[in-house]
Order: structure tokens, then C-alpha cells, then sequence
């Protein structure tokens, strides 16, 4: 409530206290003339004057209490605020309004019966209705009952009191009761009539508060006397400021005449003082009484800013929409939803030649467009259900083909879709006449090449390579022996399914090149299996045929040619030429080009081969007493031994006669002394030859590239050469070019022979040098060394018999014997507690190459009890650099069975670091040519110090070998290396 009406009720109440304190006054003091003797009057006047300061304090309170301020909302009736304020629980209110009309008249009784001196006059019964009236007023129909009856019961004692039976008092009684019922009826309307029209008003402020629109409520004066949130924003005003001021200053509307114009607002503008100026839609709603009176009006209004903004976004969308229909490249043609043509854009109108005015006509099109009346009508129910369709999902419809007349008469197809839009259809058309020409030509085309191509047995072929997919013709698929069908579908898997794998690698390898552009076609010649089982050659070609924007290959074309009768001439022409006629075998001409092929692979990869030269001891005797036959049966029978005992890459070739070469690619003298004695031996086995078991024998000469000869005639004049010596020496031997070699094979073969009398008589021991934490001298473990005493050649390096146990297989014995003494030395130590730390043992590429390396650890660790992460396994860098993928696989189940895999000498050169993130490997170990320089040369230590770094870089732990002086000791800890290895054997170690 405003300052002003607070001001006017405190007035009020001020007023109405005046007026009720003087008659209060003036009327107590005649009472007190009229019915008290003198004696009595200051007694009374004492009585009036205690109560009166009583009731009006109360009114006093009560009044003040009453007194709204600011925006309060009304106050409750006065004995609800009373009770409010009592200590008592919700459910007190009405008991305290009964106790309180019971109070009030008792006390009013009380009050007459002291004035009962006097006849009961008219005054108090007047006294008497006063609680009555209280009561009704303030606490409604069942409070008045209670003080109407008490009030009666009153009266009628005085009555008796008084003695009087007098007609008129008990006329007053009736009419005291009558009065107090119609009073407190009266009384009870009007309070609910209050109470309803609150919670109509509070109910009416909640709707007007929760609609979108803006409401203002004004009365008879056009002053506001409620706005709701929208309109306080509107308007930029409290509810506070706006109530009580004029609609027309809270509210102000007008019609801005420089706002009309073409696409400009023309309706009402709200314009609020220093505002901007807010586009609305209103009305105004009167407000009226029961009998018609109007005592006021609602004003609703709409803030159209948001609708205007809306449409002016759809204008802009409808002129881009009509602008990109008119650039479109397509044919586009708007479609009411009755089937006539409303709009079309200059590529419709040029592709069909109609005027918008000529299809506007309901109809009209169909008749134009689709002069065959049966394919019209068909064409009018597709068109009509697919119309039906998208209306009702609200989707797009076809793309489909239709054959339509043009205006110039031409029948043109053309592929239709369309899409609902604003009640009807945008329907393009795509203009398919001269593809369907060009498919057509080209359909043709394809037709009279098929023709010509299988005429010519030549097959077609193409590939997609997004999709694997490949498409074969016919005469490709009989090429192989197959129908089309019978290979469907096919695809590149296919294909190469059909290909000798190694030709369906090489093809691979230059389709890919091709595809990438390095090549600029495909040509390969592959071997396919036939569907009878035979290899055909076949001679493809091909080259990319289609491509995306972006260079993408899309297609592939080719052609293939069965080239089998041709490769058939071909080695038949070859074998003539360069395999010997009598064995198969090379003949010198092809020796000759196999040699000078090893040469050069040998002098760029900087490697050796071996050349034997072999002459049979006994032939001539043979031919001599069989004959000729038998002769050469057994050269045939030499020749197969021979081809058996070889490699896939070695060549056997026949010169002539009975002489005979064998070319030992890649292998040096050292190896093939190996080889020789079991080839004589493969020789001298009997063969039966026509009823007869015939033994011969063999003289060998050895020859190697490149320290015997650099090319092909040195080397068959040095081979043949030493093979003569071998005859000079008895025959069935061999003989190598120079007498060093020969002097260098007995000398191998002896310790060969020592080396497997060692194994088994127990000359073989382990050292254990220990390794150690360089900053606390502890010992972190033990490396297991292998040393030969040999009683003839006394101590025998490891570099001296190590290569001939690997060549000859006895590494894998030892190895096994070396696994199992070094894993029962360690639990040994650790049952005698002398120490807790792993034993490392070192593998060769041979133990892991036989594929048996896990069995192998797994018993030696079972029998001596060891616990797998007591055992560390050291493979070479080499092993690294040339590690297949079963090795792979095996040193994954060792590291999977708690065996610590370390790398020996890492340094030396094989491999680099990046080939140890390949590997599961827990440690490495520096070469020990890097520690011993450490401190004369910076390089080997920058060496080492990038090892440990890089070590570090891949969490792996780093251990330096041959550790010998504390300077190195402080040179390895500075660059963050903290174990080192001894190069001596720990006394303790000294046990086998």
C-alpha cells in the first residue's frame, strides 16, 4: 500500500478512537447517575475507569498492529491476527474464538449485574447486544450464537432479579435474541463473501501473473492499480512505481506514422520514456460490476518483436530459396497440391519449352506432357501416389524415369523427384536423353569389342580397388578352364587364390606401384592354376582407366593372354641349350652364367661361395666292362645323389663325362669342410645298376671366391686343380686349392673331433665372473662362462671351438649342458646361502632356430628347482638384426615364463636402438671394447653415455662389461651406468 494510504487509515483509527472514547465517556457517566446511589458512584467510577484503560489498550495494540506499510499485502481480520500471535497450534483458532465471545460476555453480564440495581432499562440491553455484535464480527456465526445465548441467559436473571414481569422486558429479550441470530447470520455471509472474493482476487493475480502476455489493470481513473512481470519488463517499471499513475504515462502506446510503408510495422508502438521504441499488439477489456457498472479496464498486450523478427528471417529465406530454384542447375518446377504448375525456373522452361501460363490450367500438363493416353495414365497414378505419400510423411519421393513430350514435340527422358514444400511439390527433373543415347553407343560398343575379344581368346579384366571387387570376361574365365558363374563373385582374392603365391606377391607389388603412380602400367607374367590342375602362364597388362578429381584411381582395365604354349617352346629351347641332355643337370654354359651371377652378388655383398670340382675314380672301368648304357645310368644315378645332397640354392652341373661341379652358394671353405665327407660318403654308397650293385668313388677339388679366384675360369682351373691333388692323394677325397686351407681343414677336423670327445668325457667348465652395484661393491649377479681344457690341446679359446659346435650342431648339446649346470650351480649357492642373484647364460642363434629353446629352459629350471627369475638369458645383437618371427614369438615365451632376456656386447654394430623396442628385453649390456677406452678415447665414451641414455629412454637396465680399474668404475657412474661386470671369474664361481 502506498505512503498515502497508510497516512488515511492511521487517521481513521485515530478518528474512530476519538469518537468511540467520548460517547464511551458520556455515556458510562449517565449510566452511573442513572441506576447508582451517591455512595456508589466513586466505586463505579473507579470500575469504568480500571476497564477502560484495559479495552482500550487492547484496541490500541490492535489498531497499531493493523497499520500496513510499504507493499504489504492486507492484513487478516483482527482476531485471526490475534491468534496468529497466540503460542497455541493451528488448530486453537476457532476454540479461541468461542472462548473469546464467551469472555467478552461474561464480562458484559458481570457489568449489568452490578448495574442491577436498577430496573433492567433499555441501556442495558443495548449493553447486552454490544458482546453479541463483537463477537459475530469477529469470529463469524458459531461465536455470535454462543454470546446470543449467554446474552439471553443474562437478561432473563436480571428479569428475575428484578422481579419484573413486565411485558416490554421480555419484548426486549425476544428482540435481544432475533438481533443476535440475524447479526451473527449476517455476520457469517460477510465473511465468506470476504474470503471468496480474496481468493478470487489472489487467484486472478496468479493468471494474470503466469501468462506470456503483458497485463495492466486501471480503475474508473485510468490509474494502475496492478501490472504484471511481462509488463514491469515492457515498460521498464516496478510494480511499485507504476501503481497509482495513469495508464498513458506507465503504459504508452501510439501509431508511428514513419514506421509505414512496404515491409515496415504499421501497428501499435509501445515507446516507454528513454526506451526504445517495442512493436505490440493490444486490447482492452473493461472491468465490471454485478448490476453492469464499469469500475475499470485490463489492458493485454503483445510483444511482436520476436514474430516480426520471424517473419523477417522467412522473407530472406523465401528471396535465397527463390534465388537458388532460379540458379540451379537442374530443372525445378513448383506443383500445387491439385496437380497444376505454378512455377518454373529458366532451366524447366528450356529443357521442356511450356510457359508457366500454359501449365497453370488444371490438367493441362498431363495432356501436353503425356500425349499417349495409356502411358499418361499410368504415369498420372504414379505420380498422384507418390504425391500422396510425400504429403503425408513429409519426405522426398523417386528419384524415377519418365518418357515426356516436349513443346517442340521430342521425346525426352528424364528422371523425376520431388520434395513437399509449403502445401505442395518441388519437383526436378534430370535430363537423361543423352546419357541413355551414350549408355546406349557405348553398350554397343562394348558389344562389338567382346566379340572381337573372343575371337581372339584374349580375356578382359577390370578392378575396383575401393571395393576388392573384379570383374573377369569370359573368355578369362575359359582361359582357366572355368565358366563365368562358376568364379562369381570374384574378387582380388579370388584371383590371387589362383596365382603361385610368389607371382601373386610380385603382381601385388606392381599394381601397387601403379596405383601409386610410380609405374604407368601393369605387365606381370604369373603363373594360374588351371581347374585341371596344371599351371598356365598368362601374360597380364593393364593401367588405370577411370580416376576421381583428386587423382584417385577408380578402375582399373587389362587384358591377359595365355602365354603357356610359348613358355613351353621357350624352356624347351633353354633346356636344349643349357641343361645337359644326359642328367637334366646345368651344362657348362649355364654354370658358367650361374657363376659369374654368385660373383657378383659375392663382390657386392662382400661374400664367399664354394666351388667343387668332382671327377668319379672308377668310371672308366665301368663304361669299359658294361658298356655305355650302364655308364650312363650311373651318371644319372651320380646326378640325382647330387641334386639331393645340395640346397635349393646350390647348382649341380655336369661338364662332361664323368665330371661334375657343384656350386655351394654363400658358403665359405670353413663350412664346407663340413659337408665334403658326408657328400663322399653319399657318392660310394652302392648303386644298382642293370642287375649289378656298382661302388664308385669320388676325387674333389675345393676352390673358393674370392680368395682362390676373382672369376669363372680361375675358379674351375683352381677347383680342378686341387681335384687332381685329391686323386694324387688316393682318391676318394677331397682337396682344397691351397695348401694353407688344407692344413686349416685338418686342423678343423681334429678339433671337431676333440670338441664331441670333450662333451663326453666331461672337459667342458663354467666360470662365474660376478657383477656388481659399482657404488656399493655388491654383488647383482653371475654371468656363466664356458671354458674347454682339452688334455691334448690344452686351454682352448671359446672364439676357436664356439664357431665349429655351431656348425657342426654340437651347440645344441652343450647349450642344453651349460642351461642345466648353471641353473643346479645357482641352487646350490642359494641352498648354502651364499647368495640370492640371477646367473645369466648365454643362447645361440642355432638353440633358437631348432625351435626347442623353451623346453630346454623350462627342464633345466625343473631340475635344479630354480625359480625363473633367478636365470638370465644373453642373446647377441645379431640375433636382433636378423630375428624371425618364430624367434619373436619364442623370446615372448620366455619373457612370459619370468626369464630376464638381455642383450650381449650391444655396441658392436648390428643392430641399433630402435630394434630393441621390437624385443622384450629387460637389459643390456655394453661391449667391452667401449669400457676399456672409456677414458683414453671421448668417442667411446660419448658411446656409451648415448647407450645409457637411450637405455633409460626405454626403461631398460644397463649393465657394463669388463669392468676392470676404479677409474673406469667412477667413468661409468658418472655417465649413469651403476653395474659392472668383472672380467675375472668370482672365486666363488670356480665350481665345475
Amino acid at each position: 500500500m502506498a505512503r498515502l494510504a497508510r497516512d488515511r487509515f492511521i487517521a481513521g483509527v485515530t478518528l474512530a478512537y476519538g469518537v468511540a472514547a467520548s460517547l464511551w465517556i458520556l455515556l458510562s457517566d449517565r449510566l452511573i447517575e442513572s441506576f447508582a446511589d451517591v455512595s456508589e458512584i466513586a466505586w463505579f467510577a473507579t470500575a469504568k475507569g480500571l476497564s477502560f484503560v484495559l479495552v482500550t489498550s487492547a484496541l490500541l495494540f490492535l489498531g497499531l498492529r493493523r497499520v500496513p506499510a510499504g507493499e504489504e499485502a492486507p492484513v487478516a481480520p483482527l482476531l485471526d491476527t490475534l491468534i496468529e500471535k497466540l503460542p497455541f497450534k493451528r488448530g486453537w483458532g476457532p476454540r479461541l474464538a468461542y472462548l473469546f465471545a464467551l469472555l467478552l460476555s461474561l464480562l458484559v453480564q458481570g457489568i449489568c449485574l452490578l448495574l442491577s440495581s436498577s430496573s433492567a432499562s433499555l441501556p442495558l440491553f443495548a449493553l447486552m447486544l454490544l458482546p453479541v455484535i463483537l463477537s459475530a464480527a469477529l469470529g463469524g456465526l458459531g461465536p455470535g450464537l454462543l454470546a446470543t445465548a449467554v446474552a439471553g441467559v443474562g437478561s432473563e436473571a436480571l428479569l428475575i432479579e428484578s422481579a419484573s414481569d413486565d411485558a416490554l422486558s421480555m419484548i426486549r429479550l425476544g428482540s435481544l435474541v432475533i438481533d443476535g441470530v440475524l447479526i451473527s447470520a449476517l455476520s457469517e455471509r460477510l465473511r465468506r463473501v470476504r474470503f471468496r472474493a480474496e481468493a478470487d482476487r489472489q487467484m486472478l493475480a496468479v493468471m494474470l501473473a503466469s501468462i506470456g502476455d503483458a497485463v495492466v489493470a486501471t480503475d474508473r481513473q485510468q490509474r494502475v492499480f496492478f501490472i504484471n512481470r511481462e509488463a514491469q519488463s515492457l515498460c521498464g517499471l516496478s510494480e511499485e512505481s507504476a501503481r497509482g499513475r495513469s495508464l498513458d504515462e506507465v503504459f504508452p502506446l501510439r501509431i508511428d506514422p514513419k514506421e509505414d510503408g512496404e515491409g515496415a510495422y504499421s501497428g501499435l508502438w509501445l515507446v516507454p520514456g528513454g526506451g526504445e521504441k517495442i512493436p505490440v499488439q493490444s486490447r482492452t477489456y473493461p472491468i465490471r460490476m454485478e448490476d453492469g457498472r464499469e469500475i475499470g479496464q485490463i489492458l493485454v498486450a503483445r510483444d511482436e518483436r520476436l514474430v516480426l523478427e520471424t517473419q523477417r528471417l522467412r522473407k530472406q529465406d523465401e528471396m535465397r530459396f527463390e534465388r537458388l530454384v532460379k540458379l540451379a542447375p537442374q530443372a525445378l518446377c513448383f506443383v500445387a497440391a491439385d496437380g497444376r504448375f505454378l512455377y518454373g525456373n529458366d532451366q524447366f522452361h528450356a529443357l521442356f519449352g511450356y510457359p508457366d501460363t500454359e501449365l497453370s490450367v488444371v490438367g493441362s500438363w498431363w495432356l501436353r506432357a503425356y500425349p499417349d493416353p495409356a502411358y499418361r495414365e499410368a504415369a498420372k497414378q504414379a505420380w498422384d501416389e507418390a504425391l500422396a505419400y510425400a504429403m503425408q510423411t513429409g519426405t522426398a519421393v523417386g528419384p524415377v524415369e519418365q518418357r515426356i513430350r516436349c513443346a517442340d514435340g521430342e521425346d525426352r527422358e528424364v528422371e523425376v523427384s520431388a520434395i513437399p514444400i509449403d502445401g505442395g511439390l518441388m519437383t526436378s527433373f534430370y535430363d537423361l536423353t543423352e546419357r541413355h543415347r551414350t549408355e546406349k553407343a557405348l553398350r554397343e560398343s562394348e558389344e562389338h569389342l567382346a566379340r572381337a575379344v573372343e575371337a581372339s581368346g584374349v580375356g578382359l579384366w577390370e578392378f575396383w580397388p575401393d571395393t576388392n571387387q573384379v570383374h573377369l570376361s569370359e573368355s578369362f574365365a575359359a582361359m582357366l578352364g572355368y565358366t563365368l558363374a562358376e568364379l562369381q563373385p570374384v574378387s582380388s582374392d579370388t584371383w590371387f587364390a589362383l596365382t603361385l603365391p610368389d607371382d601373386a606377391g610380385k603382381a601385388h607389388e606392381i599394381a601397387m606401384s601403379h596405383l601409386s603412380g610410380d609405374l604407368p602400367g601393369v605387365e606381370c607374367e604369373v603363373r594360374m592354376r588351371h581347374k585341371d590342375g596344371n599351371l598356365r602362364w598368362v601374360l597380364v597388362r593393364g593401367k588405370v582407366s577411370e580416376r576421381m578429381a583428386n587423382g584417385h584411381p577408380v578402375r582399373v582395365s587389362g587384358t591377359a593372354i595365355d602365354e603357356t604354349e610359348h613358355h613351353l617352346a621357350a624352356e624347351r629351347i633353354a633346356e636344349l641349350a643349357y641343361c645337359d641332355a644326359l642328367t637334366g643337370l646345368p651344362n657348362r654354359l649355364l654354370l658358367r652364367d650361374r657363376v659369374e651371377q654368385a660373383i657378383s652378388h659375392g663382390r657386392r655383398q662382400k661374400g664367399h661361395f664354394v666351388m667343387a670340382f668332382l671327377d668319379l675314380d672308377v668310371f672308366k672301368m665301368v663304361n669299359d666292362s658294361l658298356g655305355h648304357s650302364a655308364g650312363d645310368c650311373l651318371l644319372r644315378a651320380v646326378a640325382e645323389r647330387l641334386r639331393n645332397f645340395v640346397r635349393a640354392e646350390d647348382t649341380v652341373a655336369r661338364l662332361g663325362g664323368d665330371e661334375f661341379v657343384v656350386l655351394f652358394s654363400e658358403t665359405t671353405a670353413a663350412n664346407a669342410i663340413r659337408l665334403l665327407p658326408q657328400l663322399l660318403e653319399d657318392i660310394a654308397s652302392p648303386y644298382a645298376i642293370e642287375g649289378h650293385n656298382l661302388t664308385v668313388s669320388a676325387s674333389i677339388g675345393v676352390c673358393e671366391f674370392p680368395n682362390d679366384g676373382t672369376d669363372y675360369d680361375a675358379l674351375v682351373r683352381a677347383a680342378d686343380t686341387a681335384m687332381y691333388e685329391a686323386k694324387a692323394a688316393g682318391r676318394n677325397t677331397f682337396r682344397f686349392f691351397s695348401a694353407e686351407m688344407n692344413q686349416a681343414a685338418t686342423a678343423r677336423l681334429e678339433l671337431e673331433e676333440s670338441l664331441r670327445h670333450a662333451l663326453a668325457h666331461g672337459e667342458l667348465e663354467l666360470h662365474y665372473p660376478a657383477q656388481r652395484n659399482l657404488v656399493t661393491g655388491e654383488v647383482t649377479g653371475y654371468e656363466a662362462q664356458l671354458n674347454w681344457h682339452s688334455p691334448l690341446l690344452g686351454d682352448v679359446p671359446t672364439e676357436h671351438f664356439m664357431p665349429i659346435a655351431e656348425a657342426t650342431g654340437l651347440i645344441n648339446e652343450i647349450g642344453r649342458w651349460v642351461l642345466r649346470e648353471a641353473c643346479r650351480q645357482n641352487q646350490q649357492w642359494i641352498e648354502q646361502g651364499v647368495s640370492r642373484v640371477p646367473v645369466a647364460v648365454n643362447l645361440s642363434a642355432m638353440q633358437l632356430r631348432r625351435g626347442e629353446i623353451e623346453r630346454d629352459v623350462s627342464t633345466a629350471l625343473e631340475e635344479a628347482g630354480l625359480a625363473p627369475e633367478l636365470l638370465e638369458l644373453e642373446i647377441t645383437e645379431a640375433l636382433l638384426a636378423d630375428a624371425s618371427e618364430k624367434t619373436m614369438q619364442q623370446l615372448l615365451s620366455l619373457k612370459e615364463m619370468g626369464i630376464h632376456l638381455v642383450v650381449d656386447d650391444f655396441g658392436a654394430g648390428y643392430s641399433n636402438i630402435s630394434d630393441l623396442k621390437r624385443f622384450p628385453v629387460d637389459r643390456i649390456k655394453i661391449c667391452p671394447s667401449f669400457v676399456k677406452d672409456l677414458s683414453a678415447d671421448p668417442r667411446h665414451r660419448d658411446l656409451a653415455a648415448a647407450i645409457v641414455g637411450a637405455a633409460a629412454a626405454l626403461q631398460l637396465d644397463v649393465l657394463a662389461e669388463g669392468v676392470e680399474t676404479p677409474e673406469q668404475a667412477r667413468e661409468l657412474l658418472a655417465i649413469g651406468c651403476q653395474v659392472g661386470q668383472d672380467p675375472t671369474p668370482e672365486r666363488v664361481g670356480l665350481s665345475t
